[in-house]
C-alpha cells in the first residue's frame, strides 16, 4: 500500500551550500546531514510538513549520481513511503511495472529502498521506501 509521498530527491554539488536558500530564505529547520556509503552520497533531508527534500551530493564522480551534476543538477526521484516492500515489488512486478531493484537495498536511515525503472514513468524515477525510523516531528 502506498501511503504518501515520503520525500523528492534532487542532486547537487555540495549539500552545505545547497541547504542555505531552504534555511536561510525559506525559514526551514531540523535539517538533518548523513552520507550513505552503500550509495557513496551524502545526503541532506528538510523536512516540509509530511514530506521532506532530499538534497544528494555525490561523492563519486563517475556514477549515476554524479552524471546529474555534470549537467548542473536536478530532480533525481520522488519517493513514496510503502508498507512491506518486498511485498509492493512483487506486486509492482505482477503488474507489469519494470523494476530497477528486484530486492530491497538499505538507504539513508536504515531504510528499505527499491527503485522502479524511469521508463515506466515517463523517465522519471520513482523509489519506493519502507522507513525503518520514525517521521520527524511537525
Amino acid at each position: 500500500m502506498i501511503k504518501k509521498i515520503h520525500h523528492i530527491g534532487i542532486i547537487v554539488k555540495n549539500v552545505e551550500e545547497a541547504v542555505k536558500p531552504y534555511e536561510q530564505g525559506l525559514g526551514l529547520a531540523n535539517i538533518t546531514f548523513e552520507t550513505v556509503e552503500s550509495f557513496n552520497v551524502k545526503i541532506a533531508f528538510i523536512p516540509v510538513g509530511d514530506v521532506q527534500i532530499e538534497l544528494i551530493q555525490p561523492l563519486a564522480e563517475d556514477d549515476e549520481f554524479a552524471q546529474f551534476v555534470n549537467n548542473g543538477g536536478a530532480l533525481h526521484h520522488i519517493a513514496f513511503e510503502v508498507t512491506n516492500l518486498e511485498d509492493r515489488i512483487l506486486q509492482l512486478l505482477e503488474r507489469a511495472i519494470r523494476m530497477k531493484d528486484h530486492e530491497p537495498k538499505i538507504g539513508s536511515h536504515g531504510a528499505k529502498i527499491a527503485f522502479a525503472d524511469a521508463s515506466n514513468f515517463d523517465q522519471v524515477r520513482v523509489e519506493f521506501i519502507e522507513p525503518t525510523y520514525k517521521p520527524l516531528p511537525k
